[in-house]
């Protein structure tokens, strides 16, 4: 197949494109080289916040090996993996703040992994006597939110700040005194250290384990005013410290209002925690009514019985209206896999077979756009495994 000159000519557009953006980022990039390292790039020397402050700071550009080894960096305690460019404040907790949110909103980045941070309660620098009660990097957008729920009036705190993986970052720290979080603010949690409330018996709460995936299910009155549901894991933490244990935020389900119906039925898939074959899991769902307050389920738990020899990730839409993409992984070379799209009267409305299939990571494209809008299930089987993965399909 030939190449037309204006195609020839748009791809050296794009290539010069490219080159000048890179011109860029190695510029901005530059600013970080060669500088002293901050003034607070060591616990001893954390900055001190006070309640209303917004200032500018930047992650350690030159701290190859950490230059501190006082902040234990353990997936078993936070949220933090790797420890490069960290730089640290601190703040006392006032007399009559019921709580504080910490904003961290990065600018230039180096690489779009942005930064994570780490809350801990201590009166000193000793990783011997650190408490942690917060921890959060980036997910979905540039700004990270730790909270601190009933701070201890003239207790030190500490604000741990790290590039995520190397990152070197500016970015604006904000200590704001607030009210108790509402159902908003729950969705910036990534781990949640209030291990010690009351247990809410959630009704009808079970968990099963299936297509490689755990899945709760639950029920919840309307007329108990919940705006939404915190998905939970627990993990095993014998050798840590109690104040320092957490429960992992899996997922979040937002609490349903409909007219003239009282008690709702809710589902959760659980599709982020990569699951060991044999272990056991507990769950928990924390329920958050309108006023942000909070109540704790039960743990429910479940076993994991992994298919090892493919795996069938979620249906999500695709950037066509009309159409969804699935990924799957096949780890055994030729096997046959049966495809197919059934609606919820089980009716097939899609059919295909893979052959011979090599062992690689692939990826499906569904075209829904001549069907009717409803709750459909993508099939994809071998003679011995299946996996049924359900999805909603809304025509644009």
């Amino acid at each position: 197949m030939g190449v037309t000159f204006p195609y020839f000519a748009k791809m050296l557009r794009s290539i010069f494109s490219i080159i000048l953006l890179m011109g860029v980022a190695i510029a901005s990039s530059a600013q970080f080289i060669g500088q002293e390292p901050p003034p607070n790039d060591m616990c001893a020397k954390a900055i001190t916040l006070v309640g209303g402050d917004r200032i500018g700071g930047q992650t350690n550009a030159e701290a190859a090996p950490p230059l501190e080894f006082e902040a234990p960096a353990t997936v078993e305690t936070t949220c933090i993996q790797t420890i490069e460019n960290d730089i640290w404040y601190k703040f006392a907790a006032m007399e009559g703040v019921q709580a504080y949110e910490i904003q961290i909103t990065a600018g230039f980045c180096t690489t779009p992994a942005g930064l994570q941070a780490l809350l801990i309660e201590a009166d000193g620098c000793s990783a011997a006597h650190f408490t942690y009660r917060g921890c959060s990097n980036k997910i979905n957008t540039d700004t990270i939110k730790l909270f601190l729920d009933d701070p201890k009036p003239g207790q030190n705190y500490f604000i741990w700040i790290d590039g995520y993986d190397g990152t070197v970052c500016e970015f604006e720290i904000a200590l704001l005194p607030r009210a108790a979080k509402q159902p908003a603010d729950y969705k910036f949690m990534r781990f949640d250290y209030a291990m010690q409330e009351p247990i809410t018996e959630l009704s009808e709460l079970k968990t099963t384990f299936d297509n490689n995936t755990a899945t709760l299910t639950w029920s919840a009155d309307q007329r108990e005013g919940n705006a939404l549901f915190i998905i939970e894991l627990i993990p095993e933490l014998p050798d840590v410290d109690p104040g320092s244990r957490y429960a992992r935020v899996v997922g979040f389900v937002p609490a349903r209002s409909l007219v003239g119906q009282g008690v709702q039925q809710y589902t959760f898939t659980d599709y982020i925690t990569p699951f060991n074959q044999g272990k056991p899991y507990r769950y928990r769902v924390v329920l958050v009514n309108e006023d942000g307050q909070r109540a704790v389920s039960q743990a429910v738990e479940t076993r994991a019985k992994l298919v090892e020899s493919y795996d069938v990730r979620e249906v999500k839409p695709a950037s066509d209206p009309g159409k969804y993409v699935v990924q799957y992984i096949n780890r055994k070379k030729g096997q046959k896999f049966d495809v197919s799209v059934v609606n919820d009267a089980g009716i097939q409305v899609k059919h295909m077979v893979l052959d011979h299939e090599p062992a690689r990571d692939g990826e499906i494209t569904i075209d829904m756009s001549a069907l009717p809008p409803g709750e459909y299930f993508f099939v994809m089987s071998t003679t011995r495994d299946q996996f049924r993965r359900a999805f909603m399909h809304s025509p644009k």
